[in-house]
């Protein structure tokens, strides 16, 4: 679910550009550790309020889980996120301990 709409995201601002249209996804995984990171092309900087992302969706609807959900679940199974606008990028980290 998380990666679903973390791609949607993508996407979506994917759309909002006319060239050089990409998402990049990376993942490592290792015996104890899972890594993921998802870039795609941003021109908006990630604004935040009190340590909360604010969406800049025009919309009256709300649209998939959001950025603050998916911290909540991360946060839930103890894993750790980051997300991030740098030189024209939007970033996403993920890091998450294999509990087994």
């Amino acid at each position: 679910m998380l990666l679903s709409n973390l791609l949607d995201n993508a996407i979506e601002a994917n759309e909002k550009i006319t060239k050089n249209r990409y998402i990049t996804l990376l993942s490592h995984n290792t015996e104890t550790l899972f890594y993921m990171e998802i870039k795609n092309p941003s021109y908006e900087n990630l604004r935040t309020e009190n340590n909360h992302v604010i969406s800049s969706k025009k919309t009256d609807n709300p649209c998939g889980i959001g950025l603050e959900n998916i911290k909540a679940i991360i946060k839930k199974y103890d894993g750790e996120c980051n997300f991030f606008t740098e030189n024209g990028e939007y970033v996403f980290q993920l890091l998450m301990a294999d509990k087994n």
